[in-house]
């Protein structure tokens, strides 16, 4: 076993009172419990070598993270988890996502999936014709590239990243979403489309919201710009997730399905399949 310390705040402020869990990534057992202090913090025990999800609930909001519980001889372990949406208008886009999207003039389908904000991610491409996959997993987190693919070669390949090129905190996409003041669409580094909030599309003057519509199966808030061009964004109603963009009058990013229920057995190289979008 080893302690790992869970540190939960509220706008940059700890939050004292939120209950912690942690639960088996790969069973859904809860394995312990407990509650923060005055500081936001609270001291739990988790089982070495396993991969498992740090879990928070403060006023009925409710974060989580998938985490590697390395062997007590790593360092100091802190799991921070932040009730941060909409505070001071900061927009924090989901912690996992997986899309399976088309894109125009192509003939593939695209199936991205990432967690812990795009430190690892995994790229499948399909294409129309015969139906096969290709599967690249970058995972800056251990620093290794993962490849496989669904029919012809099924053997997976593994071999560590570049140093020059293992880099989580450039991968994390919060550093460049948070620069899109102004824009509301945003393709993070594994080309999946993310949006800020109902709110701040809401108070924008350069955008005139329309009715919800369906597409592809979920409700969206629909926002078309003011501006030349007259770029139209139909985000996943109350999510900061792309469901369509248009603009020039042409598709350009369509989601077929989406999910941020993302397992942590997506980013290693076992599964050819991605269940977790089907």
């Amino acid at each position: 076993m080893i302690t790992v310390m869970v540190h939960v705040t509220k706008c940059d402020h700890p939050a004292a009172g939120a209950k912690v869990t942690v639960i088996d990534a790969g069973w859904d057992d809860n394995l312990a419990s407990g509650t923060t202090n005055a500081a936001g913090d609270c001291s739990i025990k988790a089982p070495a070598g396993y991969n498992i999800v740090v879990q928070a609930t403060y006023k009925g909001e409710v974060q989580k993270t998938s985490y590697f519980a390395t062997d007590e001889n790593y360092r100091k372990q802190i799991v921070y988890l932040k009730f941060d949406d909409e505070c001071n208008g900061n927009q924090t886009p989901p912690e996992r996502l997986a899309a399976e999207f088309t894109r125009p003039d192509d003939d593939k389908i695209y199936c991205v999936s990432y967690d812990n904000y795009g430190k690892r991610y995994r790229i499948e491409s399909r294409s129309k014709d015969d139906g096969c996959w290709g599967i690249m997993i970058m995972d800056h987190l251990t620093c290794h590239v993962h490849g496989g693919a669904s029919c012809g070669n099924k053997d997976w390949t593994s071999m560590p990243m570049e140093s020059a090129l293992c880099n989580p905190d450039q991968a994390d996409i919060r550093r460049l979403y948070a620069k899109g003041d102004g824009i509301y669409f945003y393709f993070g580094p594994s080309a999946i489309g993310l949006s800020f909030s109902d709110k701040s599309m809401d108070n924008d003057p350069t955008l005139t919201k329309g009715t919800d519509e369906t597409i592809n199966g979920y409700q969206c808030s629909v926002y078309t710009s003011k501006l030349p061009g007259g770029t139209k964004i139909y985000k996943l109603k109350g999510q900061k997730i792309l469901i369509r963009l248009i603009m020039g009058g042409k598709i350009i990013y369509d989601a077929l399905k989406v999910t941020t229920d993302v397992p942590a057995d997506a980013f290693t190289p076992t599964s050819k399949e991605h269940y977790w979008l089907k």
